[in-house]
């Protein structure tokens, strides 16, 4: 749920953008450690919002320096998936990756 809950705090409700029946607003966030996605999806009666952190930030390069202690092992991807219904958005499930 703290994924589900930073995710939230990242997400400009404003900026989702519409194409049809689909809306989407998404940002990557890189720290100096690791790159992060933080991510709201709009489709038909389906919201997804998605947390993760997906690689090593641009400053490590190819880690040919030895002096980062990421480890690619830990990346990850979290959804958090919702039913729009006429009571409402009603939790449906959540999925990890990683």
């Amino acid at each position: 749920m703290s994924d589900l809950k930073t995710t939230l705090n990242y997400i400009n409700l404003d900026g989702i953008n519409w194409n049809k029946d689909s809306g989407l607003y998404s940002i990557s966030l890189d720290d100096g450690f690791a790159v992060y996605k933080f991510a709201i999806r709009f489709f038909y009666d389906t919201v997804q919002i998605e947390y993760g952190m997906n690689s090593h930030s641009e400053i490590f390069g190819e880690f040919d320096d030895g002096y980062s202690d990421y480890q690619s092992e830990d990346e990850y991807q979290s959804w958090y998936i919702f039913k729009l219904t006429t009571e409402g958005i009603v939790f449906e499930t959540d999925r990890v990756a990683g």
